[in-house]
């Protein structure tokens, strides 16, 4: 009941759509605030990688996680056997609108809330928009002009009507493309709530796990496609960061790309690399735990995954992040940008790897220096975002501001 004496406002019903591992991981404590919360009746739609057995089918992780998917929506059709590119990827999206646009008429939510800058998110985002349903959208206002992401995500902001970002210097770049200040929320990186809150599986269990002894130096490799080069050059790239990795004489667990362009190329290396070779793992999918759990007990981070951007500083280990894909977000004193030639990224690794070095990445006290990404607290800022966001037209009827130039 309201302070009132009347009626207490309805639930919001709120669509979360989710379609791959990292992004449910960086999802997974405010689906679990949401869930919890009397004041919203949260409905959960599982698409694209999460549903294909090519990328680890991590769809049950959410299951094992407590989450009963409202909704499955298979996207991936005839290149659901890996990477799809070309006029498949134009089939894929356009299944992805079909498909989850169907879902949303049957869930029917007030509100959807997606996350980062795929392409299934923003076909979410485009069917909501014709449906008339409001949009909230997590970590706007980034860059990372090695991907087409970049585009997605900016289309994404123009779509959404409440945007959830991780840092002051997105909020800005959100506000320059036009949108009201009262609809920015800075609410720090998911990543780092991720991190800080997970409970670490014991070295010990890991190093079982993986077969590896990781009292030695270890390396986490996750390379993705950068989607605005041509995808012929996405082997040869990996071929050139592999090589660098044999040199530098660190052992190093390798986890498969994501599902853009070039994918099925780089999976190849990473799995001819492997096989047969001492101290090097591949897994297709590390799971959320695993992943972050590896990553306090690692020397250093290589490739060009976002968490070695934002989860990694914050742990203090170092990356040698490779190439352009995330080119343009903030960086840590910790990131070690190198280009895709093999030798300066052995280069990269080496500096990485000097214990001098690192010890410049630890203050006074043995801890990691300050990050830009938040507080830890995100998903409790997001759900009070969404929580004090105003209803109907009030939420969907947008001005564009213009910025003085």
């Amino acid at each position: 009941m309201s302070d009132r004496g009347g009626a207490a406002p309805p639930a919001r019903r709120l669509a979360v759509v989710t379609g791959s591992r990292a992004e449910y991981g960086l999802l997974l404590w405010t689906l679990r605030a949401l869930a919890a919360a009397p004041d919203f009746e949260l409905r959960l739609v599982v698409t694209g990688a999460h549903l294909d057995a090519a990328h680890g089918a991590t769809g049950s992780e959410l299951e094992a996680d407590g989450f009963t998917p409202a909704e499955r929506v298979p996207i991936l059709g005839a290149a659901s056997g890996g990477a799809f590119e070309g006029g498949a990827a134009v089939d894929a999206a356009g299944e992805a609108v079909r498909g989850l646009g169907a879902a949303l008429r049957r869930q029917a939510p007030e509100l959807l809330l997606v996350l980062g800058d795929r392409y299934e998110v923003l076909a979410a985002a485009f069917a909501a928009t014709l449906l008339g349903i409001g949009i909230a959208h997590v970590d706007g206002g980034e860059l990372s002009t090695g991907a087409v992401d970049d585009a997605f995500r900016h289309a994404l902001t123009k779509l959404a009507h409440l945007h959830l970002v991780s840092t002051e210097p997105y909020a800005r770049r959100v506000a320059q493309l036009g949108e009201e200040p009262w609809r920015i929320r800075v609410v720090g990186a998911a990543a780092v709530e991720n991190l800080l809150r997970l409970r670490p599986m014991p070295r010990e269990e890991l190093a079982r796990d993986l077969g590896l002894d990781l009292r030695l130096p270890t390396l986490l490799l996750t390379y993705h496609p950068e989607t605005r080069d041509a995808a012929a050059t996405a082997g040869v790239r990996a071929r050139a960061l592999l090589d660098a990795v044999a040199r530098c004489g660190a052992q190093v667990v390798l986890t498969a790309p994501c599902a853009d362009p070039g994918r099925d190329a780089i999976d190849a290396e990473l799995r001819r690399f492997a096989a047969g070779r001492p101290g090097a793992v591949y897994r297709a999918s590390l799971g959320r735990e695993r992943y972050l759990s590896l990553l306090r007990h690692v020397a250093a981070v290589v490739g060009n995954s976002s968490s070695g951007l934002i989860e990694a500083p914050v742990v203090g280990v170092p990356t040698v992040n490779v190439g352009g894909r995330q080119e343009g977000r903030l960086r840590s004193a910790s990131v070690i940008d190198v280009g895709p030639d093999a030798r300066e990224i052995e280069e990269g690794l080496r500096r990485a790897l000097d214990p001098a070095w690192r010890a410049g990445l630890l203050d006074a006290a043995g801890q990691p220096r300050p990050h830009p990404f938040g507080d830890g607290r995100t998903s409790e800022h997001i759900v009070e975002a969404l929580r004090t966001a105003p209803r109907g037209d009030a939420l969907l009827r947008k001005r564009f501001i213009d910025v003085p130039r």
